[in-house]
């Protein structure tokens, strides 16, 4: 220890100091050696570092002992697990972690019935089978298009002519028209009575209503003699179209609520078909040259006598005249309908009132792109004949089933629009009913017609169509549909038993399929009748009808030769200038007898004959029989000839004084029709002069 320098008290204090400071280290010592271990409260008690162990333990097999089940209450069934805990996450899930007995209810629990669409438990439904189509009718198409001028998407255009078969962007098609009837009071039905000792759907599944989703039409062609498989048709380009969106993979219940919204806009008591189900169920042609479609009919019950009065020409002469109004008026109505009008109420536009903004259009759906669904298209017909923004598809790739919002349009214009429509329609009416009358004056009931009006969609029997674009001219085919319905039982897995859960899959339900149509002969572009032939063979009459430039014409042969081939290349004067037109066909006569059955009379005018033709170039082909007089008296001829004096009208310049101005004036070319070539209600009679 230091001491220099220090004095006797500061040592003694230094020393005082050092003696306390032992004291304590030896009094905490003895602390720690003499008292006890810390403790905390835990389960119920102390617990120290040298009691947790054994306490831990007596509280695990105080758990263990009330985990053990004694005295189950009934319904409730012990079983056993089986098997070792496998180290998979789905093993272990499933498996007890420490081991013990699993409990399993066996009782049913209460099931309030479905109450809000929502059943408690897992039960089996009867399941609706729902009806076809009860008919289905066929007409044949003639015209001219020029793609280039729809104002379609490049991809569009492109499947637009391969489908119709034109070589450019221009050119003569022919296309049929595959009409048929939706039985919506039998499909409702079926679908509130479905058969089977099971649960019937609660109501809410169903909402009391079908909703078409999808036309599916199968067609067959016959090819020597057989029919070949049946393929589906496609929908028309550029037209609205659900059919890619039901199949795709993960629909959910908001997306099928958001389809089901797209198809009718509410408006009063009475649901309005969106211009979405319009191309589903009624989709219009595209613009052509002579704009000859028009909505098919539905044909009569009638059933023609072999006997004929002697009025019977000039009765088909006013049938057909009958059916041609009826069908205007239908397309009038169609397009009154489109615009959200109703037939037959007038509402004038308040011409001094006009504004020069725009309104609110139809609301679109989907987006502009034909894989996205973001935006909206307006759903509104464009002048080409198309539904504007037709890419919008409805896809639920990239943007969902959303409503978008619809290009503005003009609320003056569009009552004009309506006015005029509503006076062609009833123009329409006015025919109808001239030719009812002639009708009833010659005896004939004109309801036997099939002149059926076409009603509105939601209608039952409401007549809808379908349209064939891929058909060959002098092919044969025939026909058959089916509906694909919203399916009640979409995604409600939770509510069905396991042997119905696949009913929960797809989001469409299909319907029975309808009868296949009697079989369609599609005519060739060119087409001949036999209309007279003397005894000596000196000479025979032929009238050959060509379709060309988006029309038909005629050229009659009065001094054909046995071995000649009918038809060559002749000028024909279309309105100021002329053109040449080839008529020539495929066959030449090669004999001639005659049927002496017949009358005097018959066989001197040539209608007795009976020709023989084999084709000029493929003599494989079967020789073809023609009865002159069946060829003259065809009720197809008769539609030939009235196209041909149609077109010569149509060609002929136009008078000064015709309004061009009038928004709502039809294009020229509006009769026509389509042709029942083989189809129920068709007209029989006449060949096919097919190249």
């Amino acid at each position: 220890m230091k001491t220099k320098g220090i004095t006797v008290v500061e040592r003694f204090i230094e020393k005082g100091i050092l003696g306390l400071a032992a004291l304590f280290a030896v009094a905490f010592a003895a602390m720690q050696l003499l008292s006890e271990a810390p403790t905390t409260k835990a389960a119920g008690g102390d617990v120290n570092p040298g009691t947790v162990d054994a306490r831990l333990e007596e509280q695990t097999r105080r758990l263990k002992a009330a985990i053990d089940v004694e005295g189950l209450p009934a319904g409730v069934e012990v079983q056993e697990a089986s098997g070792d805990v496998g180290p998979s996450f789905t093993e272990l899930v499933s498996t007890p972690t420490v081991g013990f007995r699993k409990v399993e209810v066996t009782e049913a629990a209460v099931d309030l019935g479905g109450v809000g669409g929502i059943a408690l438990t897992a039960g089996a439904y009867n399941v609706p089978a729902l009806p076809g189509p009860p008919e289905v009718f066929v007409e044949t198409h003639f015209d001219a298009i020029s793609v280039g001028e729809l104002e379609l998407s490049s991809d569009d255009e492109a499947v637009l002519e391969s489908r119709l078969g034109l070589s450019g962007s221009s050119g003569d098609i022919v296309w049929n028209t595959v009409g048929f009837q939706i039985p919506w009071d039998e499909m409702d039905a079926a679908m509130r009575d479905a058969p089977g000792a099971d649960r019937d759907m609660p109501e809410a599944w169903y909402s009391g209503q079908v909703d078409v989703l999808d036309i599916v039409v199968e067609r067959q062609q016959r090819v020597d003699g057989d029919w070949t498989s049946a393929v589906v048709l496609k929908t028309m380009p550029a037209r609205w179209s659900l059919r890619d969106n039901l199949v795709v993979e993960g629909l959910s219940r908001k997306d099928r609520d958001s389809i089901v919204e797209s198809l009718w806009l509410d408006q009063g008591k009475e649901r309005t078909p969106s211009p979405i189900l319009q191309d589903i169920l009624r989709p219009e042609f595209y613009t052509t040259a002579s704009d000859r479609w028009s909505a098919p009919l539905a044909p009569s019950l009638e059933e023609e006598t072999a006997s004929k009065g002697e009025n019977w020409r000039e009765i088909a002469n006013w049938k057909r005249k009958l059916r041609e109004a009826q069908k205007k008026a239908n397309r009038r109505a169609a397009s009154i309908e489109g615009l959200g009008g109703t037939p037959g109420q007038v509402d004038e536009p308040e011409r001094n009132n006009q504004k020069p903004g725009q309104g609110s259009g139809p609301r679109g759906l989907g987006g502009g792109d034909r894989n996205s669904g973001s935006g909206g298209g307006s759903g509104r017909r464009e002048s080409s004949g198309k539904r504007a923004a037709p890419g919008a598809g409805l896809s639920s790739e990239g943007g969902g089933f959303g409503a978008g919002t619809s290009a503005p349009e003009d609320p003056e214009k569009k009552k004009r629009q309506l006015a005029g429509l509503q006076k062609q329609y009833q123009d329409a009416l006015k025919d109808v009913s001239k030719a009812q009358s002639r009708l009833l004056a010659l005896g004939y009931d004109p309801s036997q017609a099939g002149a059926v009006e076409l009603g509105g969609l939601g209608s039952d029997l409401a007549v809808a169509w379908f349209h064939d674009l891929e058909v060959e001219p002098g092919a044969e085919y025939r026909y058959r549909v089916r509906f694909d319905v919203l399916n009640p039982f979409f995604a409600r897995q939770l509510d069905l038993q396991e042997a119905q859960i696949s009913l929960a899959k797809s989001i469409v339900m299909p319907t029975a399929h309808s009868a296949w149509t009697p079989t369609v002969a599609v005519p060739g572009f060119s087409q001949f009748f036999l209309t007279g032939g003397e005894v000596d063979a000196s000479k025979m009459q032929a009238e050959v009808f060509c379709f060309k430039e988006g029309r038909w014409w005629s050229h009659t042969y009065n001094r054909l030769q046995l071995g000649a081939r009918i038809g060559d290349v002749q000028r024909k004067q279309n309105g100021a200038e002329r053109v040449e037109i080839d008529f020539g066909t495929d066959w030449m006569p090669v004999d001639l007898e005659i049927d002496y059955s017949m009358g005097d009379d018959d066989i001197e005018s040539g209608q007795a004959a009976i020709v023989r033709l084999q084709h000029v170039s493929d003599h494989a082909r079967p020789i073809l029989s023609r009865q002159v007089w069946l060829d003259g008296t065809s009720l197809s001829r008769d539609q030939f000839a009235q196209w041909v004096d149609e077109a010569d009208a149509l060609a002929e310049p136009e008078p000064e004084e015709d309004d061009r101005s009038d928004p709502s004036r039809p294009p020229s070319g509006e009769g026509g029709g389509g042709i029942g070539f083989g189809g129920s209600g068709g007209s029989s009679g006449g060949g096919r002069g097919d190249r």
